[in-house]
């Protein structure tokens, strides 16, 4: 193994630790590619030694871990494409104006039936908002300030697991329980006293 190997560890290490808790910045996925590409060198480095040392099972028991996680990571991931088709039906079905929170419009930024879609202020009567604690968690959230909110039309945007992903996801093996995720319309309007 290469004396740089550790060097390469350390320098992934001070790259996140400076982003998140030096400058405090949000963690996104972007950030974390200069981890992942020296983290890849360094499991390439180690499993080409490891193969050379007559070790191939443990060097490919490595790479195998390596692509099944990355692989459920992907898979646990928001289906976008779902996503996508939600809005763009539930904006052309929508009753009343809508406007978005910051967030939604964000996700929402290639949809072009979303284009036309104000961000919500105080007067918005219905908003277009992405729940990932469910429809009526947001609404319950939204539901202060003299005002009422209900959840006027929801799409549940939770994946059908085939069962070999279930029973992983039951037992918590290198999948966590899915959330409530759903996209929604919530209605706002006065408290009626």
């Amino acid at each position: 193994r290469p004396r740089w190997t550790p060097l390469l560890m350390a320098g992934a290490l001070l790259h996140f630790a400076v982003l998140v808790y030096g400058l405090g910045i949000d963690p996104t996925p972007r950030m974390f590619l200069p981890g992942l590409v020296l983290l890849c060198v360094v499991l390439g480095v180690n499993v080409s030694a490891l193969w050379g040392k007559r070790a191939p099972m443990l060097a490919a028991f490595l790479l195998l871990l390596f692509v099944v996680r990355g692989a459920t990571v992907q898979y646990a991931a928001l289906d976008l494409m779902a996503f996508d088709r939600a809005a763009t039906r539930m904006i052309a079905g929508a009753d009343t104006p809508l406007a978005a929170g910051l967030n939604t419009r964000r996700m929402l930024e290639l949809n072009t039936a979303a284009q036309h879609i104000p961000l919500a202020t105080r007067s918005s009567t219905a908003i277009l908002t992405f729940a990932d604690q469910g429809g009526a968690a947001q609404a319950a959230g939204l539901s202060s300030g003299g005002r009422n909110a209900i959840v006027l039309d929801s799409t549940p945007l939770t994946k059908a697991d085939p069962p070999p992903v279930a029973w992983m996801r039951a037992r918590r093996i290198l999948l966590a329980p899915q959330k409530p995720v759903e996209l929604c319309i919530i209605g706002l309007s006065p408290r009626q006293t």
